[in-house]
């Protein structure tokens, strides 16, 4: 589910402010719907602080926008907002891919995950280039790093609720909530994530207090959990033999297979 735009309330009532003492600078474009109403496509920040600041009227650009334009130019304008986080990046930037390539938000998280790994990327056929292409080149609009995206940006959206929340409100940085969210008992997170905010731990305050962590909740692997690591161990092995990914077929059942892995394993790595 996407994340719902988040603007911060001391920075929305500064520009309010501005508003009332130099008046309303800058536009709010809008489509008409009928019946004298019409919808907002890019500038709602300025609409509300305009709001905030009891202003009566201010200045729209009114245009016949499509749907798919007027999504497109309201993702566009969001994404370089000063104050937009990380998370509502990477939802918008999602929101842009799906308009572009035609495709579920799903398809296109799965899309990135397994054809947008440096592997799979040097192994890719034309059937796979188009699509990974689009996105590569919609990252690039924003100076972002198709790898840096899939490993950091993407597993944003599995971060728990306060961790999110936290980051949405400016508390917290993506890069901390990230290594926050590696302790998995709700409990032990809920309350580092209280002692990084109050304390303001720097990320490596945070890295060292996760580690301390971990380092006491993880017990010795026994039964079931050593046979599974052990026959990952021979299979590591087994691959650098066999070298499947010689092979354009075997290739890319195995990054398949490896994809699902890694979402089994929640892509904390």
């Amino acid at each position: 589910m996407a994340t719902a735009p988040f603007f911060d309330g001391h920075k929305l009532e500064e520009l309010a402010a501005s508003f009332r003492t130099n008046g309303f600078k800058g536009t709010v474009n809008v489509r008409p719907l009928g019946n004298d109403r019409y919808e907002i496509v890019a500038g709602e920040r300025r609409f509300r602080a305009a709001q905030q600041a009891g202003l009566g009227e201010i200045a729209c650009v009114v245009a016949d926008y499509s749907d798919e334009q007027a999504l497109e130019f309201a993702l566009v304008e969001n994404l370089v907002r000063e104050d937009l986080s990380k998370l509502e990046e990477t939802e918008g930037i999602l929101a842009l891919m799906v308009l572009k390539l035609q495709l579920e938000r799903e398809q296109v998280i799965t899309l990135i995950r397994r054809e947008g790994h440096n592997d799979a990327l040097s192994r890719r056929t034309s059937s796979t280039t188009a699509n990974i292409d689009w996105v590569i080149d919609i990252l690039g609009r924003f100076g972002i790093d198709l790898q840096l995206f899939r490993t950091k940006h993407l597993p944003l959206l599995n971060l728990p609720e306060n961790l999110s929340q936290a980051h949405l409100t400016g508390q917290l940085s993506y890069t901390k909530a990230l290594e926050l969210n590696r302790v998995k008992d709700d409990a032990a997170r809920a309350d580092l994530l209280t002692q990084a905010l109050q304390n303001q731990w720097s990320l490596g305050e945070v890295k060292q207090q996760v580690r301390a962590w971990r380092s006491q909740a993880v017990p010795p692997v026994k039964g079931q959990g050593q046979v599974v690591l052990d026959r990952i161990t021979a299979i590591r092995k087994q691959a650098q033999k066999a070298q499947p990914w010689k092979d354009v077929g075997q290739g890319s059942r195995l990054e398949k297979l490896l994809s699902e892995i890694e979402a089994l394993l929640g892509n904390s790595y």
